[in-house]
Parts: C-alpha cells; structure tokens; sequence
C-alpha cells in the first residue's frame, strides 16, 4: 500500500512541477509582452502573444489531465459498482 502511495505522489509532485513551470514561463512570457507594447515593438510583441496564446494551450492540457481517471482506478470501480446496477 505505501509503495503505490508513494508512486502517486510522485506522479502528482511531478505534474505539479510541470504545471507551475508552464505557469510561471506564461507569466514571464506576459510581462515581456506587456514591456514590448510600452515601447512599441508591436512585431515582435505579436509574436510573444502567439507564443503565449499556444504555452497556454500546453498549460491547459496539462491542467486537464490531471483530471483523467487512471486505468487501473476506473476498471476497479466498475467491479465495485456492478452489483450495485442490478
């Protein structure tokens, strides 16, 4: 039991990490953008936008996954609940 807790939790530990890091590359990616539009290098502040617009899309997909039930979980919850339906 502690050996499949402690793989869980460093599978959450590491998908936390992933996530902030996605995060925090947004937030500077945001500033950088911020400070090219105040000095009027709207090019290449166009492109940081683009950039940002897609690390978010990497960050949601991140987000979202770890919203899936693992395989394992879901076939066991199946068993439990079947007698349960008839």
């Amino acid at each position: 039991m502690k050996a499949e807790n402690s793989k869980g939790n460093k599978l959450l530990r590491r998908a936390i990490v992933i996530s902030n890091s996605l995060f925090l590359m947004e937030f500077c990616l945001g500033v950088a953008f911020t400070g090219l539009i105040s000095m009027s290098f709207y090019r290449i502040s166009g492109i940081v936008e683009w950039v940002m617009a897609y690390w978010f899309t990497f960050y949601f997909l991140a987000f979202a996954g770890f919203l899936v039930v693992p395989e394992e979980e879901a076939e066991a919850r199946t068993k439990e609940e079947t007698p349960l339906l008839r």
